[in-house]
């Protein structure tokens, strides 16, 4: 059997789990380099597919997938299982 998805949430994943809020409201994020050269270098030429899901939205997750080349990104979602149903049965795993 092969492994076709790498499915991820953000927060204690592809981070420390930390958020840095600002004197004027604005949300930051410290994403591990290492981890995100991994998805977006080693996971295409094994042709496995990088999935976020996650309960937040947030432009910066956006981004940080945008910059990953991860095109699988599903962000505010309550119930995290009708996401990941949904993308496996998208890419047949």
């Amino acid at each position: 059997m092969r492994i076709r998805l790498l499915v991820m949430d953000v927060d204690g994943t592809l981070t420390d789990g930390r958020l840095y809020i600002g004197q004027d409201g604005e949300a930051m994020k410290a994403f591990d380099v290492k981890d995100g050269y991994a998805i977006a270098h080693f996971l295409p030429e094994m042709g496995v597919v990088p999935v976020i899901i996650t309960g937040r939205a947030s432009k910066i997750v956006a981004h940080r997938a945008a910059e990953l080349k991860i095109t699988e990104l599903i962000q505010g979602a309550a119930s995290k299982l009708p996401a990941l149903l949904e993308v496996r049965e998208k890419y047949g795993a």
